[in-house]
């Protein structure tokens, strides 16, 4: 790829690609940074994921906050869910999945209960509760297990459920 024209840049910004490798940092500096250097990089996705426009950049910005493991990345976290973008729903689904926290089972799981949500959202939903160590305790699971035909007493803490998302909203929807 051919550098920018400094004028080109100095008019319309960094390229998404640059962007998005500068994110990437972040997010790595933010999984071995100390508490307050998380809040800074938290502090400063947060600020920019409400101006960005560009989906792929909101994924990314998801995707580096999440390793923020704070009280500003749970609210980023949280708007995601709601985002317009639903690839951006979609990573938020993921995020909420890896993060483990007690929030994750029953956000995922009002949003799988949400009708207007979209399919790919639900079955993102799904991935992400079935990726929580929590999801076992969920009262949706013993639903959903039933739904599905398994018995949820013969589900073993080793099972894991990568393929439930498919049959499950092939049963449920």
């Amino acid at each position: 790829m051919a550098p920018v024209p400094e004028e080109v840049a100095s008019r319309y910004g960094p390229l998404a690609v640059d962007r998005i490798k500068e994110i990437k940092v972040q997010g790595m500096l933010a999984a071995k940074g100390s508490s307050a250097e998380r809040d800074e990089i938290a502090r400063r996705l947060a600020e920019e994921i409400q101006q960005e426009s560009n989906p792929v950049i909101r994924q990314e910005i998801i995707k580096s906050i999440t390793k923020c493991e704070n009280s500003i990345a749970e609210l980023v976290l949280r708007a995601g869910l709601n985002d317009n973008d639903v690839d951006v729903q979609i990573e938020s689904c993921r995020a909420w999945g890896n993060w483990h926290t007690s929030d994750s089972v029953p956000l995922l799981s009002q949003l799988l209960r949400n009708e207007a949500a979209p399919l790919d959202v639900k079955l993102a939903a799904v991935t992400a509760l079935a990726d929580t160590e929590m999801s076992r305790q969920s009262p949706l699971f013993p639903w959903l297990w039933k739904k599905i035909g398994i018995p949820h007493s013969s589900i073993k803490r080793s099972w894991h459920c990568r393929d439930l998302p498919i049959v499950a909203l092939a049963t449920i929807w």
